[in-house]
């Protein structure tokens, strides 16, 4: 009785890496994961009017497990700016880290993407969500989500330089040459709001733009 017990055991075990193996992609090794749309707006936080022209950047990580605990990095990268309503749209992949063991992710070294992106909203002249809300000047920015389900990103003004200054400080998504060709927009933005402020542009700017 122990023997067909065990015998079930594997093969349920076995049944299950096939099926697992089947979402690894040929080019890579992370597990398969279904895209999906993210969109939202993005206002004012005091006027309550849509700001167009802001940059979203998406960034997913990806995550796989090892000998040495869980070890991360980037997926993928991709931005798009809000509409004269403020709105924005970005597909992307599903995180699907919650839907796969972990023991055998790390049994089959197949990395599994995480269930939150990294989300970073840019305009010159607003702040900065990226993570936390470092200025004093940019606690009143918030999230909230309407009936219908669409997610609204409010961004306080920044009045004073030193706000700004600080502001600029958020960074792009540094992950090689690669990832920068994809935030070029944000890029462009943030190279914007440095000339603003008396400072020089990004150097990355210029080989990006002769590259087009």
């Amino acid at each position: 009785m122990e023997l067909i017990k065990i015998k079930r055991i594997l093969t349920g075990i076995v049944f299950i890496m096939i099926i697992s193996s089947l979402w690894i992609s040929e080019n890579t090794n992370d597990a398969f994961a279904f895209d999906k749309e993210y969109s939202g707006r993005v206002i004012d936080a005091d006027t309550k009017e849509p700001i167009e022209g802001a940059i979203i950047v998406f960034a997913w990580y990806k995550e796989k497990a090892t000998i040495a605990g869980p070890s991360q990095s980037l997926h993928d990268v991709k931005e798009a700016l809000t509409d004269k309503d403020g709105r924005w749209r970005i597909e992307g992949p599903k995180g699907n880290c919650r839907d796969l063991l972990p023991g055998l992710l790390q049994l089959m070294g197949i990395a599994c993407i995480e269930e939150q992106p990294e989300i970073i909203i840019f305009k010159p002249g607003y702040c900065a969500w990226k993570n936390g809300f470092v200025l004093k000047a940019c606690q009143k920015m918030k999230y909230s989500e309407s009936d219908n389900g669409e997610g609204t990103f409010e961004l306080p003004k920044l009045t004073n330089k030193e706000d700004r200054l600080r502001n600029v400080g958020i960074g792009t998504i540094n992950d090689g040459k690669e990832v920068e060709k994809k935030q070029k927009e944000f890029i462009r933005l943030l190279s914007e709001e440095m000339v603003n402020l008396g400072l020089k542009p990004l150097s990355i700017l210029k080989e990006l733009e002769n590259e087009k």
